[in-house]
């Protein structure tokens, strides 16, 4: 019965957009009458469940037509006026459920929602309008390229806000953390443990790269081309644009990408303990959001990075510590704890030459809070048997983003 209902809903939602006059419904959003407008927002909140309404809706206008809500919303009297708190809680829900998706983040920053947002979240605690507001300003959080509107929003609110998390859900309490992770304004809950090493300490390894780094980056240039890279298969770590063409994977030789680049892979021969090795790029304006390595594999590698093409202000975060590649140099870090990428060039895409190295060291030593999961709980991630064959396991921490099965380098 209940299936039966959702289909007779979904349905009923199909029809109701197949035949909705647009012009008509947006201007119902700038309506004095508070009626009219809760109106179509209980329309508004059953169309932004079907994802293939939302890029229609967002060229109508219904972006800046939900922010202009969402800056009177602070003014509402939401205990004591029940259409204001519907209006309220409809309005701060259809936009969390826009924000989901990266491609709007930017327009809703654009037209001021990050102020109003963070105010609702102080002035509203008990309400669940608060839980809406905290998801859409950790979507925003998640783009490099937007944090410092939140990071001044939240600023002369940060006391504000860690009262409130005390008694917050834990859906609410994991958006915060984030947000507040991302924009470097708490430092508490990054991890123990050493994140960055010493290129010297690695010498004969840095020295073969680096004295060779114009041969690798003259076969980079030449083959890092659309046709001959792949996407990086965990889309869910960025929008576009980060491509790599791999040579070694898992101690496993790629013989197609190490024939076409021959000089490259006979410097990676020499090296001992090669796990991995690929040429990496990232188009300008992309962003690789906030992730760890995999169990019972980054464990047992460090992640050494050289760059080839690196263009200005280019960034590696890795356990709050932000640094920069320099062409023809190295850098090395331990792959477990959370990092991000983002290249902030409008017009040039950066290079490195990526490399996972063998390293003996306990992990409790290196990164504590790096746990490893069981055999169980992987295959109850769907992951396939025959890359648990190759990692054992991995899963997800509370500090990461899940990361997807990578077949192309199986």
């Amino acid at each position: 019965m209940g299936a039966q209902l959702s289909l007779e809903n979904d349905q009923r939602i199909k029809n109701d957009w197949s035949t909705l006059d647009i012009d008509s419904f947006m201007k119902q959003f700038y309506d004095a009458d508070l009626t009219q407008r809760n109106d179509a927002l209980h329309r508004l909140n059953d169309f932004v469940r079907q994802k293939e309404t939302h890029d229609k809706l967002v060229i109508h206008g219904i972006i800046p037509a939900l922010v202009s809500i969402v800056k009177q919303i602070p003014e509402f009297d939401i205990e004591a006026n029940p259409d204001q708190s519907v209006c309220a809680r409809l309005t701060c829900y259809c936009l969390a459920v826009l924000s989901d998706s990266e491609k709007y983040t930017p327009e809703i920053v654009e037209h001021g929602a990050v102020q109003p947002l963070v105010k609702i979240c102080t002035l509203y605690p008990k309400l669940p309008i608060r839980l809406h507001c905290s998801r859409c300003l950790y979507h925003i959080s998640e783009s490099a390229f937007l944090r410092d509107e939140i990071k001044e929003a939240v600023k002369p609110s940060l006391d504000v806000i860690f009262s409130l998390m005390k008694d917050a859900g834990k859906d609410e309490k994991q958006y915060w953390d984030e947000i507040l992770m991302n924009t470097d304004l708490v430092t508490h809950q990054y991890k123990p443990g050493k994140a960055w090493y010493d290129p010297a300490d690695f010498a004969d390894i840095c020295k073969l790269l680096e004295d060779n780094y114009e041969v690798i980056k003259e076969e980079a240039i030449t083959h890092c081309k659309e046709d001959a890279m792949v996407p990086w298969p965990e889309k869910n770590l960025y929008k576009d644009g980060w491509n790599v063409l791999g040579m070694y994977a898992f101690k496993n030789k790629l013989n197609g990408p190490c024939q076409m680049c021959p000089k490259t892979t006979a410097i990676l021969e020499k090296i001992p303990g090669l796990q991995t090795a690929i040429f990496s790029t990232l188009k300008p304006r992309c962003h690789i959001k906030p992730h760890i390595g995999y169990y019972q594999y980054s464990e047992k590698i460090l992640r050494l990075h050289m760059g080839l093409v690196v263009p200005q202000n280019c960034v590696i975060k890795v356990n709050g510590e932000e640094r920069t590649w320099y062409e023809g140099k190295c850098l090395i870090f331990d792959d477990t704890f959370r990092h991000e990428v983002w290249n902030p060039s409008y017009d040039t895409t950066r290079i490195i030459l990526m490399l996972d190295i063998d390293y003996e060291a306990k992990i409790e030593d290196r990164n504590p809070e790096f746990f490893e999961k069981s055999e169980k709980q992987a295959e109850d991630y769907g992951l396939s048997s025959d890359l648990i064959n190759v990692l054992r396991t991995y899963g997800t921490p509370n500090n990461s983003n899940f990361q997807q099965r990578p077949d192309k380098y199986l």
